[in-house]
């Protein structure tokens, strides 16, 4: 059987396509991944928008049913309610509450967001300090994890201690 210049050209051009496949497969794949990082952010910043509105009913689309907020205090319910439940008396106290995300940072299925948070106490706060009607800022860094396409676990950490001497609730 005798080779075409047709025949040669294809499996010239098969086996270059091949190459270039193979060669290429990991930018795929790590454009997939930064993809998805960008996708797990913007979820994040959703979320964030939504609580600044006051709507913790709202929040379904960004967190799942089987939520686990890892820093929860003993009391606080377990799961999506608790997390509502927690985050509404958040609300409730700082009715402006106004979370500023100054720096998001993503690996794997993980979002990091550094926080600026700021709101005047004019409801009463964790359901034993009564309104000051002052205005507070403090700061704060949760880490998400993000399955699904939903927010599926939180690590907090907050500097409490400054928002709780600026109402009055420890001297300074």
């Amino acid at each position: 059987m005798t080779k075409t210049g047709t025949d040669v050209k294809i499996k010239y051009f098969a086996g270059l396509a091949a190459g270039l496949f193979l060669a290429l497969a990991p930018y795929s794949s790590i454009h997939s991944t930064i993809m998805q990082s960008n996708t797990n952010a913007d979820l994040v910043k959703k979320f964030y928008a939504t609580l600044n509105q006051g709507k913790t009913s709202d929040l379904d689309p960004f967190v799942a049913a089987d939520f686990r907020d890892y820093n929860a205090s003993p009391d606080q319910p377990k799961g999506l309610a608790g997390f509502k439940s927690f985050l509404q008396n958040i609300v409730t106290a700082y009715p402006d509450l106004s979370i500023e995300v100054l720096d998001v940072i993503t690996e794997n299925n993980k979002v990091v967001a550094r926080l600026q948070i700021t709101g005047t106490h004019s409801g009463v706060l964790m359901g034993k300090i009564q309104p000051t009607n002052k205005r507070v800022q403090w700061t704060g860094i949760d880490i998400f994890e993000i399955n699904g396409g939903k927010i599926t676990g939180r690590w907090s950490e907050r500097n409490l201690l400054s928002m709780m001497i600026q109402v009055g609730a420890f001297p300074k």
